[in-house]
């Protein structure tokens, strides 16, 4: 609390009562705070996917190193926010809310079971950032405080989710040609897979074991954190263009040099010392270490790269044409009212954001009483066999996981694959999608269309071209499972495989979701084989009476 008494001159306007008031970096950070508060759902889905490894994850950064540079700005220009507060505040702040309610309402006007997987609603979190801060400290914030609330919108996770689809499978290529070789050289592995696989084999005799430098060893992710470092670096400091696009292209090689160099010290360490040294005790460290030396390295380097800090807002002097009243900070009644404000728009951007990026809702769309097992798709029609369990899947959706791979034999005589993968959080499900999934292992998803299912299921139906040439088409779904043990939440995949690469059947042109710009062949039937397997699927599960087709 401070206590401000303007000093009285000369012809200057008699001088206003001294009162006490808020100062400017408590108002900040309240400003911080609400914001978290009313989107701590949306925010919490980043913390999920820090925690299953998603590339995301690391953009939980982002509101931290934000509200630091809001607190450094406020911090260094205190006369900046001591004047008063106007109803211009709540005009622009007017706006910003309605913005921000805009990017919430979109994704909640398609109710689907897969609806977690729109994230709007962390590019509403900026704007709602800066309509409280308008707020708190006055309309000067959108012009002072433009740099931090600017940062702010790299939470959206577009961006890297992006970067991740089309920059991973060439990267992973190029790591694991480069530490592969590497390994070669120093004697401690071979790369005995040249095919999608990318496998290396370290050791000899009783000792040898294989491992994939699969696309999580692409050194994607460290290139993501080091780009959200250096885009508040960037923000932060001044310079030439030239000098400003080389350092970010130097950081980022350097980053994917240092994964190289991670990569191929694990294998010389399980060529030494065995696999649980290599795989246990280092990978799970050694690359945030490197990454961090390398961020480092780089920031204590900007200079010679002809990079300069960029000090903050600086003090205005009091000038004589402005009255006493303009110096005087807002008065504690004033931001009482301002806060209750910021209070109640809070509280409504946290019951919205519930709704759009909370937990499933079981309310949401049909729900089953039991996860998919293979007495369901007995019942479906047809041949239906248990293949095997996926027990990979804890390490990327929880201990508790359960993935289970099905085959059901269809009356025209192909299969469909089905995998229901059983899931405690629905958070680990967002955080490996499956268009990440198939990213994942070298594929390539050619196009997408949403398919409407009994039961108001929304399912998404895709044309994958598989790493040799083979294309599949694949139909999936999410939903909550009402199980004894409690809710769980299931995700069905159906696949069919059935056109290779010199097949020409009848086509049709690519659909939205397509890359490149040739045609995607698909096979009608095989088309309605999957659709017509999936509403039996569904029917089943729902306790319908599945009816032969």
């Amino acid at each position: 609390m401070t206590l401000t008494a303007p000093t009285a001159t000369p012809g200057a306007p008699a001088a206003v009562p001294a009162h006490r008031s808020v100062p400017p970096r408590v108002r900040a950070a309240l400003a911080v705070l609400a914001a978290a508060v009313a989107f701590a759902p949306s925010l919490s889905g980043l913390v999920a996917d820090l925690r299953y490894g998603a590339p995301t994850g690391d953009l939980l950064a982002v509101p931290l190193v934000a509200a630091v540079m809001l607190d450094a700005t406020v911090r260094s220009g205190r006369r900046v926010w001591s004047g008063r507060l106007g109803h211009g505040d709540l005009v622009a702040a007017g706006g910003l809310v309605a913005a921000a309610f805009v990017l919430l309402l979109i994704p909640a006007g398609s109710a689907s079971n897969g609806r977690w997987l729109t994230r709007l609603d962390l590019l509403a979190h900026p704007l709602a950032l800066a309509a409280f801060a308008v707020l708190l400290l006055g309309m000067r914030a959108l012009a002072v405080a433009v740099v931090p609330l600017a940062y702010g919108l790299l939470v959206w996770p577009w961006p890297v989710t992006w970067l991740n689809v089309h920059a991973v499978g060439p990267l992973a290529r190029a790591t694991y040609e480069a530490s592969g070789h590497a390994a070669q050289w120093l004697g401690a592995a071979r790369m005995v897979d040249v095919g999608a696989e990318n496998t290396l084999r370290i050791g000899t005799g009783e000792r040898a074991f294989e491992v994939v430098v699969a696309p999580a060893c692409s050194g994607i992710t460290g290139i993501a954190a080091y780009l959200v470092v250096a885009g508040a670096v960037l923000a932060l400091s001044h310079g030439r263009l030239r000098a400003r696009l080389v350092w970010l292209g130097c950081g980022v090689a350097a980053v994917w040099v240092a994964n190289v160099v991670r990569v191929t010290g694990l294998a010389v360490a399980g060529d030494r010392w065995g696999a649980p040294v290599a795989l246990d005790l280092l990978h799970p460290v050694a690359g945030l270490a490197l990454d961090a030396v390398v961020v480092v390295a780089l920031v204590a380097s900007m200079q010679r790269f002809g990079l300069r800090w960029t000090p903050f807002a600086t003090e205005a002097p009091p000038s004589p044409q402005t009255p006493a009243a303009d110096l005087a900070p807002p008065s504690a009644r004033s931001l009482a009212v301002r806060g209750g404000l910021v209070a109640a728009l809070a509280a409504t951007f946290l019951v919205t954001t519930l709704h759009v990026a909370g937990p499933a809702d079981t309310g949401l769309a049909a729900a089953p009483r039991k996860t998919l097992v293979l007495a369901d798709l007995a019942a479906v029609g047809g041949d239906a066999e248990f293949l095997g369990r996926e027990e990979w899947s804890k390490v990327y959706f929880g201990s508790s996981s359960v993935w289970n791979r099905y085959r059901v034999s269809t009356a025209s005589g192909g299969s469909v694959w089905v995998d229901g993968l059983v899931v405690t959080d629905g958070d680990a499900l967002r955080a490996h999608d499956v268009l990440s999934c198939y990213n994942f292992h070298g594929a390539e998803v050619a196009a997408q269309e949403t398919v409407r299912l009994d039961g108001r299921v929304t399912a998404t139906r895709l044309v994958v071209r598989q790493a040799d040439g083979e294309q599949w088409q694949t139909l999936w779904w999410e939903w909550p499972v009402l199980t004894d043990a409690g809710l769980r939440h299931e995700r069905v995949t159906l696949f069919v495989g059935g056109l290779p690469p010199a097949a020409t059947p009848a086509g049709a042109p690519a659909g939205a979701g397509a890359r490149g710009g040739a045609p995607v062949l698909v096979d009608p039937a095989v088309t309605r084989t999957l659709v017509e397997t999936a509403e039996r699927v569904v029917e089943q599960a729902l306790g319908r009476t599945a009816v032969a087709r």
